[in-house]
């Protein structure tokens, strides 16, 4: 806990006053002060009086050093369940209109400002958040940011008087900060389908059929929704063993933790694409994307344009990402059948854990082509601060520990998870390792593995690799495109021989327990179908069937059958 000095302390003003002072001394004063109280925590009373008296000495300490002062403040705290229309004006009553502007920190998913009669006067900047811990996935709602700002700032009664970015890192998805930052110069929404083109043409210096199919089918399938839609996947999650009672194998009931972090802070994620085509993230659509990006890059002759090389690794990520996950849910589906229905699930363990470690490895070889996925280039910045030994070995622990564990023993584990090579090959290989050996083991002998036991080895072999200096290069390895070339050969494309009915699916259970795999593209199920020894059969919709009867007649739904 971290003790906090009551805003109605006496001794409250002439603080604040002393701070300011010997701040404006240092660096001079440009009259804006950012001061946040409740940021993440709820004030001791919902007293209208109280909280506007909080309000009222902060904005007099600003003013009793500097008679100009303007008070900057986050509208993250309203985000909290505490707070009501009643508090919320009595919070900001205590500070007059012209001495405080309100950054609507999360404006182009969860706006503040709407909610409550735009601050009750207060000016405020329309903000975009979007990323959090500069965790890594292709989302973003183009079509929010093209019009959302402008059609704001015109609503009647809005306060709106500027425009900004807060994200928590910006390393990540460069269409939304590169639209979010133009729209200051924009009076009338920009149409997003004309301004992506004469971006990826700026972008790369060039444009052609292939670049033009590959950014309409991103914007199709990850950039018209909000970034918590985005799917994340499941290579840096902490690997968990699967609770036997479970009757569902979605991602999000087996790595809760990668759910929104601060109850009541965020909205929820919307459910899963099987359940809810038209909500969120279209994993499939990523794939022609990168094929078509990709064939892109092979059409260029010399070295590769920066850009492009980073949008070819970057979309060819989410789509590995996205099969692993995949994988995954196979895995834990298999040893469920083992040690819950006691059915012999060795050879299925096996071949899927080995082509879920395959994969792993794979994207690591990727990462490695381009030098913005590089661990070593992170852990090199950090260590060159250094002013001798004994720094630069702290500093080399805590750049792993950040994008890690966070805290010692996992506080917030991966929250800034990253897909860097090193530590895609390095660390969260290990991580997998673990898990399929446990989960191997354990099928084998028809038993529930030792969660416990389980997770204080993975702590443990966790802390080690924080702890350890091993060396990861900071220069790239490998070519782009040949790395490509053969991972959408292995991941993409499938020519196997597999029979279609239309109109048709098995009843018998499906091999997930009724969870669909979150791809549709009908080569990657081929994939995911020759990688398991027990599929005998697919259906369009994603299930995984273990026989290809009995058949039943299913509206638009195709059965592909494995040949023999």
């Amino acid at each position: 806990e971290m003790p906090l000095l009551d805003p109605t302390d006496p001794h409250f003003v002439p603080l604040a006053k002393s701070f300011y002072d010997l701040q404006t001394k240092l660096m001079g004063t440009d009259h804006i002060y950012n001061v946040d109280t409740f940021n993440e925590m709820s004030p001791s009373s919902s007293d209208a009086s109280y909280l506007a008296n909080c309000s009222k000495v902060v904005y007099e300490g600003i003013r009793a050093s500097d008679p100009q002062g303007i008070w900057l403040m986050q509208g993250w705290l309203f985000q909290s369940g505490f707070w009501k229309a009643p508090t919320v004006s009595a919070y900001l009553g205590g500070v007059p209109n012209d001495g405080m502007v309100i950054l609507d920190l999360f404006t182009e998913a969860s706006p503040i400002w709407s909610r409550y009669d735009s601050y009750y006067g207060k000016p405020f900047i329309w903000c975009m958040l979007h990323n959090f811990g500069g965790r890594r996935a292709l989302g973003g709602n183009l079509t929010q940011i093209a019009t959302g700002p402008v059609e704001d700032r015109v609503a009647p009664g809005s306060t709106m008087n500027g425009m900004g970015i807060t994200m928590e890192a910006i390393e990540q998805n460069p269409i939304m900060y590169e639209l979010m930052l133009e729209m200051a110069w924009h009076e009338t929404s920009v149409d997003v389908t004309s301004w992506v083109h004469t971006y990826a043409r700026n972008r790369y210096g060039f444009t052609n059929t292939m670049i033009t199919q590959a950014w309409n089918s991103l914007v199709e399938a990850a950039y018209q929704y909000h970034y918590g839609s985005a799917f994340f996947g499941s290579v840096h999650s902490s690997p968990q063993i699967p609770k036997i009672s479970l009757v569902r194998l979605d991602l999000e009931d087996l790595y809760p933790q990668r759910q929104p972090f601060i109850s009541g802070y965020l909205q929820p994620v919307p459910p899963p694409l099987g359940d809810s085509p038209t909500l969120g993230y279209d994993i499939t659509g990523i794939v022609p994307a990168w094929q078509s990006l990709s064939a892109a890059a092979f059409g260029v002759s010399g070295e590769l344009p920066g850009p492009l090389s980073y949008d070819v690794v970057d979309v060819g990520r989410q789509v590995l990402v996205d099969l692993h996950s995949d994988l995954v849910v196979q895995l834990n589906a298999a040893y469920l059948r083992a040690v819950r229905d006691k059915v012999d699930s060795h050879a299925e363990i096996t071949a899927v854990g080995t082509s879920l470690l395959a994969i792993i490895k794979d994207l690591d070889s990727l990462l490695s082509t381009d030098p913005n996925y590089l661990l070593g280039h992170w852990i090199k910045t950090a260590k060159d601060w250094a002013t001798s030994k004994d720094e630069k070995r702290q500093y080399e622990a805590n750049s792993r520990y950040q994008v890690t564990l966070w805290g010692p023993d996992g506080q917030i584990n991966d929250y800034a998870e990253k897909h860097w090579a090193g530590l895609v090959g390095d660390y969260y290989y290990m991580r997998w390792q673990l898990l399929v050996d446990t989960l191997t083991s354990a099928a084998a002998a028809q038993k529930a593995a030792d969660t416990q036991a389980y997770g204080l080895t993975l702590l443990k072999q966790e802390q080690a690799w924080c702890e350890n200096n091993n060396t990861y290069t900071p220069e790239v390895k490998g070519d782009v495109r040949s790395v490509t070339k053969a991972l959408l050969a292995k991941w993409a494309v499938s020519s196997s021989s597999y029979s279609k009915v239309a109109g048709m699916t098995v009843s018998k259970e499906d091999l997930q327990f009724g969870t669909a795999m979150r791809t549709r593209s009908v080569d990657q199920l081929k994939i995911l179908c020759d990688i398991n020894p027990k599929c005998m059969a697919f259906t369009s919709t994603g299930l995984l069937k273990s026989d290809a009867e009995p058949r039943q007649a299913a509206s638009g739904v195709d059965l592909y059958v494995k040949g023999k």
